[in-house]
């Protein structure tokens, strides 16, 4: 069966609410770079968002092609964690889930509002 457009952005907006449970009492940095399941939990969260945005449909009213939505780096960062797992920087990460995370939390949850 195919998933539909609607079915994937549901699954990037599951992997970041988990993201945010698995940071449940994690405020800073420091408290982030000792937990080592938190970021493997993290992390794969991350993969899920990135292989479920490179799955959107691509046509001319593709959701891929909304430049308000940075659906390009959350598959480039997907594309990262696999196949650049002996580089992965910690510090990225954070900050990635503190800066950028909120924002496409804000943007998905207008589009799954349409």
């Amino acid at each position: 069966m195919k998933k539909t457009n609607q079915v994937y952005l549901q699954d990037i907006y599951q992997a970041i609410s988990k993201i945010k449970k698995y940071l449940k009492g994690i405020s800073s940095f420091e408290l982030f770079a000792e937990q080592d399941m938190v970021q493997d939990a993290i992390i794969r969260q991350m993969e899920i968002i990135g292989e479920a945005a490179n799955k959107l449909e691509k046509d001319k009213n593709s959701l891929r092609d909304n430049s308000d939505f940075p659906f390009r780096q959350a598959i480039d960062m997907r594309n990262f964690l696999i196949h650049g797992y002996d580089q992965v920087n910690l510090e990225t990460i954070w900050k990635t889930i503190k800066d950028d995370l909120p924002i496409l939390n804000h943007k998905l949850t207008k589009l799954l509002k349409k």
